[in-house]
Order: C-alpha cells, then structure tokens, then sequence
C-alpha cells in the first residue's frame, strides 16, 4: 500500500482511452470535471478526422496530436502478477501472451504496475466495460524507484463517454504554482535588420579567420563564471553582426501630444478674460 502526500505536492497525470474525441465530449460537464484537476493529460484513441478541428482543451497546450480512422480493436484481458510486490485485482480471467509480454518486461526492467497496489484502488478495478463484460486493460506503470513517490492511483467510474475508464496517478514533485520572479529585464537595446543579404554575409563573416581566432581563444580560456564567459560569447555575436548588417537603436518612447494639447487647452481656458 502507498502513502498518500499533501495533494499540493502531487503532479497529476491521467490516462484516458476516449474513444473519439468529438465536440461533444469536449463540452461534456464530467468530462470537463475530470481534466480539471489534472498537470498532465494523455488522450488515446481520439480517431480525430483533423487534428485543428476538436483538440483545444481548457487549460491545456497541445504537444503531440496524430489523426487516425477508427480500427477494430485487437486487444483482450491483458492482465497478470508481479511476484516481487503483489496486486490485487478483481478480473480473474486467464493471462493472455500480451499479458505475459507486460508482465516480463516489467519484470526484466524494474518496473511496478500500480493497477491493485494503492489507497484508491486496493482490489484492481477493471477499466473496460463492454457489453460482453469487463477487464482490466489499461494500466499506470512507474519504476522501482518512484514507487515511494506516487501519492495515489485512481481508476475514475465508469461514463457513457467512452467504454474506458480514466485513470489518474499521483506523482510527489516540487511544483512551484504563481511563481512570481522579483528581477527585472532590461529592454532590448535595439535590433538587426536581416536582409537575405546580410544573413548570407553573416555567414561569411562568421567563417573569417578573425572570427575563429577569437572562437579559438574562448575554448581554451578558463573563465570560471558563467556570466563572464556568456559575455565573451555574446561580445564575439555582436561584433560579426555589426560586421554584417545595420543595427538600430531603440528609441525613446514618444510622448502623448494629444494628451499634451488637451492639457494646454484646458489652462489658456482657465486664464482667458
């Protein structure tokens, strides 16, 4: 059994097999219930015509989407035991080879199925429901040594939106939340102009013996701070790209003339006779 951490202090990750991942599941209440509490959401089988169509999740950036027609699925009962910590689970259906091929890799490889082993899940709840029956075929698996760190795993109940069930662990981190840094940037001093011409001069310039010279002498010096030998870099940067095309410089901020002419305005109309 594993303890349960601060929920603050846990990142959660969920897994759900959706089924099609259509607008109308998007907008559903429990489906939008669900991912609200999650940092870190895996969607499969989403069998999406265009990826552009139906992925903007709230709260969520879009990493990796691919599009598929629905296939028949070739999976069963995937399902086994780990000698080295035992799990329960409430389908008692015979291993099948895919099972068996988990089941060995997790054995070879150090990792812990977490399906049957925490607070939130002591029996092995299945995640497929289907109208032949139920089984356990999508699993949370972490290694050895992050076993101690998962704060929970939890199978969620079963919904009309999909025949899976998701699952969500959680996993003890340093989540810093409305980080708020007290230094200030200073504003960009300018900038270059970059024609196809000076992009291919830059090129040339960089290559010059005075250039590699000076590449030359910054790998071999021991400069011992970092932001000394970032400034040296950055200097040797600068210097080809003056060498290569024009840089301006940033301006001072125009003042508000209206804002100007409606404030004298309003003292000649004060002092008027």
């Amino acid at each position: 059994m594993i303890n349960k951490f601060d929920q603050k202090s846990l990142l959660n990750i969920a897994m759900w097999n959706i089924e099609g991942l259509i607008s109308s599941k998007i907008n559903d209440s429990h489906f939008l219930q669900v991912i609200s509490n999650l940092h870190i959401l895996g969607l499969v089988e989403t069998w999406l015509e265009d990826v552009n169509a139906c992925t903007n999740l709230p709260g969520f950036d879009l990493i990796n989407a691919k599009t598929r027609k629905k296939n028949k699925k070739a999976r069963r009962n995937s399902e086994g035991f780990d000698n080295i910590l035992p799990r329960n689970n409430l389908n008692r259906k015979r291993v099948n080879n895919s099972g068996k091929h988990l089941l060995n890799m997790c054995k070879e490889s150090g990792l812990r199925i977490l399906n049957g082993r925490t607070t939130c899940d002591l029996f092995g709840r299945p995640t497929c429901i289907t109208y032949n029956g139920c089984s356990l075929v999508d699993y949370s698996i972490v290694s050895n040594e992050l076993l101690s760190s998962v704060g929970f795993f939890k199978v969620h109940e079963f919904t009309a939106l999909s025949n899976h069930c998701p699952i969500v662990c959680g996993i003890l981190s340093n989540i810093v939340n409305n980080c708020i840094f007290s230094s200030k940037l200073d504003d960009l001093p300018g900038k270059y102009i970059w024609s196809d011409e000076a992009i291919k001069l830059y090129k040339t310039n960089i290559q010059s013996k005075n250039i590699k010279d000076k590449f030359n002498n910054f790998i071999q010096k021991d400069f011992g701070v970092v932001n000394k030998m970032v400034g040296e870099f950055n200097s040797i940067l600068i210097e080809t790209a003056n060498m290569s095309t024009k840089f301006i410089k940033r301006g001072k901020p125009k003042r508000d003339k209206s804002n100007t002419t409606r404030k004298n305005h309003g003292f000649q109309n004060r002092v008027k006779i």
